[in-house]
């Protein structure tokens, strides 16, 4: 399987990457760990739902799948998000 993402109006290529559609894609511009980049980041979700995303195998990092909540990230890394739970439902802050 072959998936093709866009960063910055250039195409790559992933090889197992999935849908794009199913992932939120963002680039660092400063280094953080990886929780607490998350929380200044992406909005909406709380952090118990940002850690159970990153337990749930929901973020990557340059394509690869993360779980650990202190993984330094550095400018220009490429992370991504899902935006589903594993039954395919989107995520929703109550």
């Amino acid at each position: 399987m072959i998936s093709i993402t866009i960063w910055d109006n250039k195409i790559e290529k992933a090889y197992g990457y999935g849908n794009p559609n199913e992932y939120e894609h963002y680039k660092v511009e400063k280094p953080a760990p990886l929780l607490e980049w998350l929380m200044e980041n992406v909005k909406g979700p709380s952090k118990t739902k940002v850690k159970q995303t990153l337990q749930g195998r929901g973020i990557k990092v340059n394509g690869k799948t993360i779980t650990q909540f202190d993984y330094a990230l550095k400018p220009g890394m490429k992370v991504s998000v899902s935006k589903t739970k594993k039954n395919q439902e989107v995520f929703k802050s109550r």
